[in-house]
């Protein structure tokens, strides 16, 4: 049989039975089009005066800035032309700062930045020293902007939802004539989200698609119902052209609520074993060679990541000596003047980070990558011998007279125990051979393989043979 390539390149698929031949974990591995792995992206400090110390629960791009909420409901801004400086958006005031106890949901307009946080809506602009409240607006959590009006739920009156009068300059005229109710079916609105010039009203177990009609009584006509609500009332990103969504039924869809497809059969067991899903949130990010959807789980400590261009899921971790730990990320935004991706952190005491793709450590600290392979067979269910395995990586990226990382691999065999972990170097640069043998022998009739890699070196992992001899039926 000579040498059977192990699958390194494949998703995570923990939804089927862990004896199957699909990999049951892969973790902050990110592979390419040409299927090599390599780390995901780092999070790197991002050192910034007179950032808040409380947490930050929302953030969003407007203009030239960044904008930011932490969880003493205060704005804070940073200018593009003054990156590492945040400067105050909200004062002493509760008048100038966010209404209600949830995370911020942002409309972008020209004049003005507006967020609903359970509360009256809060806008600031660049004219303004501190933001303000749209007094006459009702109490929301969800506001989208479609036809030049402003559109929001209503906390007091769940099933109904209402708009301001048109142009931005009207946002803060609310008649109480403008206002209709989504009753597709009659479930509460759990949330308000606009893309590509549709409304999209999200109840619990219900989803209705408007657009803008010619009735300036009723400006929007209801163009779709689907079977479908929303499991979380901000785990929603936008697709281009289409909206990525938590489902009622813990599925992750993509569509325009019209076509809709679930994208998450690989992990659904995962989604359904979950105790809390209330605190999900979703956001899309483009970082150098990956497209990805990210889907974070906050309380459960666990962040999905489904690889658009590859159309398969990983996970994503931190991790805290001995033991992997929650992706400390709590929102994202993408500053496009410097290419900068910048995340909110989930540390209580306010943090910001960039993602780098040069860094192959978290804040300093590991970021280690791992993947469980699923069982492999190599196409007979006979008994096999391995003469070893052979494993091809980028090594020689260590710095001369450094200690390297090395690279960590194990295997199990029908019903035995995992084998120790043997190591292979990353390498000083005299150490540049891709190519290593590792002494992992043995008999079996299945086998399934667990690499793993952490450093400060460039590395990426290429492929893993076994030297495979068929020895017959047992």
């Amino acid at each position: 049989m000579a040498l059977q390539k192990v699958d390194t390149s494949s998703g995570q698929v923990s939804g089927v039975d862990d004896l199957s031949p699909a990999a049951s974990s892969v973790i902050n591995w990110e592979e390419d089009e040409a299927g090599i792995s390599r780390p995901r992206a780092a999070l790197a400090a991002y050192a910034v005066t007179g950032l808040t110390t409380a947490k930050i629960i929302g953030i969003e791009r407007w203009g030239a800035y960044t904008v930011f909420v932490d969880s003493d409901r205060k704005f804070q801004t940073i200018s593009d032309y003054s990156p590492s400086i945040a400067n105050a958006a909200s004062s002493s005031s509760t008048a100038t700062q966010l209404q209600g106890t949830r995370r911020p949901t942002w409309v972008i307009a020209h004049d003005y930045i507006y967020a609903a946080g359970g509360g009256k809506i809060q806008r600031w602009g660049s004219s303004l020293f501190n933001s303000e409240l749209v007094t006459d607006s009702p109490a929301c959590t969800h506001i989208a902007s479609l036809g030049q009006y402003l559109i929001a739920n209503d906390v007091g009156d769940p099933t109904r939802f209402k708009w301001s009068d048109i142009g931005e300059g009207a946002w803060t005229s609310w008649p109480s004539a403008n206002a209709t109710g989504a009753d597709a079916r009659p479930d509460n609105i759990i949330g308000i989200f606009e893309n590509a010039n549709r409304l999209y009203i999200f109840g619990e177990g219900s989803l209705q698609i408007y657009e803008v009609g010619s009735d300036a009584t009723l400006p929007f006509d209801l163009i779709g119902s689907v079977d479908t609500g929303l499991g979380a009332p901000y785990a929603v990103a936008r697709m281009d052209q289409q909206l990525a969504y938590l489902d009622h039924r813990r599925r992750v869809v993509v569509g325009d609520g019209v076509a809709s497809e679930p994208i998450s059969g690989a992990i659904e067991k995962d989604l359904r074993g979950l105790t809390t899903i209330s605190d999900c949130h979703m956001y899309r990010e483009e970082v150098g060679q990956q497209a990805n959807l990210v889907v974070r789980f906050p309380t459960e400590a666990r962040t999905f990541v489904y690889d658009l261009k590859g159309t398969k899921w990983r996970e994503r971790t931190g991790y805290t000596a001995p033991f992997l730990t929650d992706y400390p990320v709590n929102g994202y935004t993408y500053r496009k003047v410097d290419n900068a991706h910048i995340v909110a952190s989930t540390s209580a005491t306010g943090a910001l980070y960039k993602l780098s793709t040069t860094s192959r450590q978290d804040l300093g600290g590991p970021l280690v990558c791992e993947r469980t392979t699923g069982w492999n067979e190599f196409g007979s269910a006979n008994r096999k011998r391995s003469n070893g395995l052979v494993l091809i990586s980028r090594r020689g990226t260590a710095a001369q007279g450094a200690t390297p990382a090395a690279y960590e691999v194990r295997v199990q065999a029908d019903d035995g125990p995992w084998s120790p972990w043997e190591f292979v170097s990353v390498g000083e640069p005299q150490q540049y051979e891709q190519k290593r043998k590792i002494h992992k022998h043995g008999i079996f009739s299945r086998r399934r393989y667990g690499v793993r890699v952490s450093g400060t070196e460039d590395t990426s992992l290429v492929a893993l043979y076994d030297d495979v001899t068929d020895l017959g039926a047992a």
